[in-house]
């Protein structure tokens, strides 16, 4: 089967279904209905309900795309893709119209339906997805109908969606008779749609082979960096912003907390808990965790309180903090994304990624978070944001004890001259 990805959105069909005509109905003819199968004759699909005639009958058999109709009895109606049979004498008028013919208690009245359309495709299933598509496969239909196969067209048709972004539309893609499979590109993240195929020769458009599937989530927005409000020796005030759930829903916001003196590059996958970040000696845990609703717009980290079954730790006097918010998206996966240091430590990170290993990073995406210092003794109120570069701070380190290291040797060298050049000299016979 071939494998493709389909880009092209058609606003109609060339091909439009077929409409029975208001005319005679074409007749073959009068047939013997065998007692034992009447499968015999191959109309082997009977239609539901009272049929009230040969008209109703053909109506009934070419909405289901059979090319012919029979009638038994005038209330027994009967369809079929092709017809073979031994004729009769035997069939009767149909009440109430006397231009057609309605069968009779062992006869068939059999006439063509107009539906030379090919039967709907088989087998029609959702294989696979993603946040931009799904990937679908089906078989062709059992009949051609009345000439070859020409193409298929296949619709998806937006029911549910869990996206922030404008709402979807109905998407149309038209495919060679050589491809049973294909990737829907094009269609919204974490939305409900109903998939049709159609089969189309030149009579028309065959009945829809149908089913349904989901959309995977996108990842979230990466959150803009927390707001510095204040400091105390144990807490810090931040303001946090919700994001748009734009590939999905957010179903939580977490609150990280980095203690950066530690100088340790941050393992998103190995963030937990304050107890567990102790005795495993990370210098990184989540403070808090929010549902959507539940979500705060001003936050105090290290209250000693506990949020969504994490200790809210009170934080260690003079250190440099880093505070990161973190966005998760929950629905037929989890994705997370977290704001970020624009420093050298974690300068462009973003994490993304499904439930056990939820993380990848986009170096082109980096946000900066608030750097929280020691304050209590600045003034009540006052707002202090620092920043500061850390790859800058440790190559001017470096740099500072080399030149320290050089300028030590240079002065024992000297001394060690000077002492060599003051002790007096013995002539050669006293060596």
């Amino acid at each position: 089967m071939a494998l493709i990805s389909i880009f092209i959105l058609t606003l109609s069909s060339h091909l439009a279904a077929p409409q029975l005509s208001e005319e005679a109905l074409t007749s073959l003819g009068c047939f013997h209905l065998p007692q034992d199968n009447a499968n015999n004759h191959t109309l082997k699909y009977t239609v539901d309900g009272t049929v009230t005639g040969a008209r109703s009958c053909v109506i009934a058999c070419h909405q289901n795309q059979y090319r012919y109709a029979g009638v038994v009895a005038g209330n027994k109606c009967m369809c079929g893709l092709t017809f073979r049979g031994e004729a009769s004498d035997d069939c009767s008028e149909c009440i109430n119209d006397s231009q057609n013919m309605c069968g009779g208690s062992k006869a068939v009245s059999v006439y063509e339906t107009g539906g030379s359309v090919p039967g709907a495709p088989t087998n029609l299933k959702v294989l696979n997805s993603s946040s931009a598509g799904l990937y679908i496969s089906w078989d062709a239909p059992l009949s051609d109908g009345s000439s070859e196969i020409l193409q298929y067209e296949v619709t998806a048709s937006p029911l549910e969606t869990l996206s922030g972004l404008e709402p979807p539309i109905v998407r149309t893609w038209e495919l060679g008779t050589d491809i049973t499979s294909a990737w829907l590109y094009g269609i919204q993240s974490a939305t409900h749609y109903a998939i049709e195929v159609r089969a189309a020769n030149t009579a028309g458009l065959s009945m829809p082979a149908t089913t349904e599937g989901w959309t995977s989530i996108a990842p979230p927005p990466i959150p803009t960096q927390p707001e510095m409000l204040s400091r105390t020796p144990e807490t810090i005030n931040v303001k946090l912003h919700t994001v748009s759930p734009t590939g999905g829903p957010i179903t939580a916001y977490q609150v990280v907390v980095v203690d950066e003196t530690v100088g340790a590059i941050m393992n998103p996958s190995a963030l937990t808990n304050y107890q567990n970040a102790s005795e495993q000696q990370l210098p990184y845990y989540i403070a808090a965790q929010f549902s959507a609703d539940e979500f705060p717009t001003v936050f105090t980290v290290g209250d000693k309180k506990t949020y969504g079954n994490y200790y809210n730790a009170p934080l260690k006097t003079n250190v440099d903090y880093h505070i990161l918010l973190g966005v998760i998206s929950t629905m037929n996966k989890t994705l997370k994304s977290y704001s970020a240091s624009d420093h050298g430590q974690h300068s462009g990170s973003e994490f993304g990624g499904e439930t056990g290993n939820p993380f990848a990073t986009h170096p082109e995406s980096a946000h900066s978070v608030v750097h929280g210092r020691d304050m209590h003794h600045e003034q009540p109120g006052q707002v202090h944001a620092v920043r500061h570069n850390g790859g800058l701070v440790l190559g001017l380190s470096i740099s500072v004890a080399v030149l320290g290291c050089l300028v030590l040797i240079a002065v024992v060298i000297y001394i060690a001259l000077r002492v060599y050049l003051r002790s007096p000299r013995r002539p050669d016979n006293q060596k």
